[in-house]
C-alpha cells in the first residue's frame, strides 16, 4: 500500500498489483452471485435453476484498474457495515446487498452495502468496475441468458 501520497497524486501507470491481491465480491438478491479471485471461482445466480459455477481469472489489467478504484475510494478507510441516510428508510423488494472484502498488502477489509438504496454511492465506481468486468467475462463464456428474473 501506498502511504504519504494523496490519491490524486499517485502514479498508477507505475503501481504493481500486490501478490496477496484478492477479491471476495458476493452481491445480488439474496448475495448469490459471487466473486472469488483466489479460487478463480464465478458463481451465477440462474435464478429459476440452480446456480452455475464457471472459472473467472481476471488479467492484470483487470486487478490494476480495481487496486486504482480500491485507492481512490479509500475502501481500507470506508465503514464496514451497511450505511444509513438520515432519518430516510428505502425499502427495496427483493433487496440486493453487496459484500466485498479485499486483501491487499497483508491488510482485509469488508464492507456490507444495500445496492437499491443507492447504499453503494461510497464506493459505486468501484462495484460498477467490478460489474462490467464480470459482465465482460460472462459474454466470453457464453453464459445463457435468464429465463426469469426477481419480482
Amino acid at each position: 500500500m501506498v502511504t504519504g501520497c494523496t490519491p490524486q497524486e499517485l502514479n498508477f501507470d507505475e503501481m504493481v498489483v500486490p501478490s496477496d491481491f484478492a477479491i471476495y465480491y458476493t452481491f445480488g438478491v439474496g448475495e448469490k452471485n459471487v466473486l472469488d479471485s483466489v479460487n478463480n471461482l464465478y458463481v451465477k445466480d440462474m435464478i429459476c435453476d440452480e446456480s452455475k459455477e464457471y472459472t473467472l481469472i481476471l488479467t492484470d489489467d483487470e486487478k490494476q484498474e480495481i487496486q486504482r478504484l480500491i485507492i481512490l475510494n479509500s475502501f481500507f478507510d470506508l465503514e464496514e457495515g451497511y450505511e444509513q441516510k438520515g432519518n430516510i428508510v428505502t425499502v427495496c423488494q427483493p433487496s440486493s446487498t453487496i459484500t466485498l472484502t479485499i486483501t491487499m498488502d497483508g491488510k482485509t477489509h469488508t464492507i456490507h452495502r444495500e445496492e437499491c438504496a443507492g447504499g453503494d454511492g461510497d464506493i459505486r465506481s468501484l462495484t460498477m468496475a467490478l460489474n462490467q468486468i464480470i459482465q465482460e467475462h460472462e459474454e466470453k463464456m457464453e453464459i445463457p441468458a435468464l429465463q426469469c428474473g426477481y419480482v
